[in-house]
């Protein structure tokens, strides 16, 4: 017997049994966390950390009850003593940072199925679609004294995103950008050419594209134990505001030591004085900041101090922005007084504050974090809101519940605390809630493309196809990209076995978008180069010895330019009708004449600009008068060849009142002469 073989086999056996069993199922799923702080680990199997060991290694970070979760199909045996189940590996979008992030979770914390039945009449009595249900099915299980309300806005989806889309409206911080997969690329948000975006509310804001907005629209992605307190009520409850819920809010010494001024604007206002203080927070910070300090600034060659503006009310979008709110606070023309202006201490501040959110914001309807950024319950829809950074809802929302939730507010059952939502629904929405789109910069433009170390004659990012004539049997094509982290397929040596080869040329941005380019390479040994066929490409119109289809005030220099982009290898000489050589920034007339040279052969074509009777390039009175002294037959004033030509634009032949007509219309720059 070979011992040897005996013992390699069971040595196979042991590390065998040392392998963790992986089923692969291939149908992905949507699931639901169904507990507060349930770690989402990079690998499985880990026994979970607690909450305070945030910044363990191993921890994507944290989900909460009514997180939605994607199996990827993926799961592994439980071999730890807190998961009864499997480990799933499964995605998540945070919505703090909007990544998608992938990892495992135990299986004791997923429901993929939601029985809703038991809420079916409660929430059509209360007008919820049933696209809602799934969400607050989970919601209503773990906390049955909550209260959903449906607020019937009326207004279409797709017409609410066509308003709160209009670039500048709707903003996100540089820092959550999905690495510009989430924000505008349209013109005046981004530059393809330059690769940036044009900042909106200082340079640290840029607009977010429209599917973009949708998500953080879509109150559907915000069902969560968390995110829902952007639907609470923000009236003042003597029962939940307590002081001490305030302080936690504030979450620092700096902004606790004016709790006494958040209480009393709360009781004088009837507004909650939690969200007053996640206002606060969200807007200037927990500590001392320039506008909480009273400190000296200058503005349009004023110098103020002594003001103060917690709420950052009036510090409207752009530069110095902070200080035009801090002028605000001390009073403009006709309304100094309002709102307790100036606010020269910081309880002046607070209180006045919430006055105006009292006034221009809950009295009209605006009355949860949600209305007061995506205003769609008062007479003038998308108007009146109060900021432009769409994740401040979410953010405001963490903030007001983990306050709750440290005081015991926040419990499974009858125990906690009632609380009231009002939650949007629009009309015509989609069936399936808004998804963000793909991280990764959108950038799926060419920088360089060379054929043959030469770069590609009047190269644009923006132009897609070119003509190249090489000679070889092969051609090396090489090209970078505007962003560093897009791809190129398509480039390298190409062999050519026909005449022409066309090569198409991938651009993969990092968001997976793509931007094909074609470059058209055809072989000059193979045959003979055709003039015709080149100045037909290149846009002008062969007459005979006549070319045509120049634009009035065309430089030379861009009649080369059009021809060489088709065939860089031409030699191109223009003359006057007497001879004399035209330099590149002179403008191309009736009479010039084209020599173009390539291989040894060569055309000369003479230039009609039809309209052009002198042959100066363009149109004006003196055309006109041309024109004129031959219809009446003035002595001397005949015109004659090239320049009849140029002057018959509506091509019947004959010079006559409807040529006129047509130069007065082009000279008035009600029409133009067809080239």
């Amino acid at each position: 017997m070979n011992h040897k073989k005996i013992a390699t086999f069971f040595l196979c056996i042991l590390l065998l049994s040392f392998i963790p069993i992986i089923e692969i199922h291939a149908e992905a799923k949507i699931g639901y966390i169904t507990k507060r702080d349930i770690p989402f680990t990079k690998n499985p199997n880990i026994e979970s950390p607690q909450k305070s060991d945030f910044v363990a290694p191993n921890v994507l970070h944290y989900l909460d009850m009514g997180d939605e979760i994607i199996s990827t199909g993926v799961k592994e045996k439980s071999t730890v003593s807190t998961c009864q189940t499997d480990f799933y590996q499964v995605t998540h979008y945070f919505n703090a940072n909007g990544k998608a992030y992938t990892g495992y979770i135990c299986g004791d914390y997923i429901r993929f199925e939601i029985d809703v039945t038991l809420y079916v009449e409660e929430f059509t009595e209360q007008g919820f679609p049933k696209h809602y249900w799934k969400y607050l099915a989970l919601l209503k299980e773990e906390h049955p004294n909550w209260t959903f309300k449906a607020y019937q806005t009326g207004i279409k989806w797709s017409d609410a995103l066509d308003n709160e889309a209009i670039l500048g409206k709707s903003l996100l911080h540089k820092n959550y950008t999905g690495d510009g997969g989430y924000l505008d690329t349209s013109s005046g948000a981004y530059s393809y050419l330059t690769d940036t975006w044009n900042g909106m509310d200082g340079p640290n804001w840029y607009a977010a594209n429209r599917e973009t907005v949708a998500y953080y629209m879509d109150p559907r992605n915000f069902l969560t134990e968390m995110s829902i307190f952007m639907f609470e009520d923000l009236s003042y409850q003597k029962e939940t505001h307590t002081q001490e819920a305030v302080l936690k809010v504030l979450g620092s010494e700096f902004l606790g030591q004016y709790i006494d001024a958040f209480m009393q604007a709360a009781a004088t206002y009837n507004i909650s004085p939690i969200h007053l203080a996640s206002r606060v927070r969200q807007e200037v910070g927990t500590t001392e900041s320039v506008v909480t300090s009273g400190a000296e600034f200058t503005l349009d060659g004023k110098t103020y101090s002594g003001l103060y503006n917690f709420y950052n009310i009036g510090a409207t979008s752009g530069a110095d922005n902070w200080k035009k709110g801090l002028v605000w606070a001390n009073g403009v023309a006709g309304q100094e007084n309002s709102y307790g202006r100036p606010w020269t201490t910081p309880e002046k501040s607070i209180i006045g504050g919430a006055e105006l959110l009292k006034n221009a914001y809950l009295a009209r309807g605006q009355n949860t974090m949600y209305f007061q950024k995506w205003n769609v319950v008062t007479d003038s829809p998308f108007t009146n809101q109060y900021m432009t950074n769409i994740m401040a809802p979410v953010s405001e929302a963490s903030t007001v519940f983990r306050s709750y939730d440290s005081l015991g507010f926040i419990q499974k059952g009858e125990e906690g605390v009632s609380f009231t939502f009002t939650i949007p629904v629009y009309t015509d929405m989609p069936n399936e809630k808004t998804s963000l789109p793909a991280t990764g910069n959108p950038n799926n433009y060419l920088k360089t493309l060379t054929v043959n170390g030469k770069s590609v004659d009047h190269f644009s990012s923006d132009t897609l196809a070119y003509t190249v004539y090489v000679s070889g049997a092969s051609a090396e094509i090489n090209a970078t990209t505007i962003n560093g982290n897009a791809k190129v397929s398509g480039v390298g040596k190409i062999t050519l076995k026909d005449k022409e080869t066309k090569q198409k040329i991938v651009v993969t941005a990092q968001n997976g978008s793509q931007k094909e380019y074609t470059v058209r390479l055809i072989r000059t040994d193979d045959a003979q180069v055709s003039i015709p066929d080149i100045v037909s490409e290149a846009g002008f119109r062969i007459e005979g010895d006549y070319l045509s289809k120049f634009s009035f005030n065309q430089t030379i220099s861009n009649v080369k330019s059009k021809l060489t982009s088709v065939y860089g290898l031409l030699t191109i000489t223009v003359m006057d009708s007497n001879g004399n050589v035209k330099t590149d920034d002179k403008v191309i007339g009736t009479g010039d004449q084209i020599k173009i040279e390539v291989n040894g052969q060569y055309k000369i074509y003479q230039a009609i600009v039809y309209g052009d009777a002198n042959g100066d390039g363009k149109l004006d009175l003196t055309d006109i008068l041309y024109l004129q002294r031959h219809y009446l037959k003035v002595e001397g004033g005949q015109l004659v060849g090239i320049y009849y030509k140029a002057t018959d634009v509506d091509r019947n032949g004959n010079i006559d009142l409807t040529d006129l007509l047509q130069f007065q219309r082009q000279y008035l720059k009600i029409a133009s002469i067809a080239q």
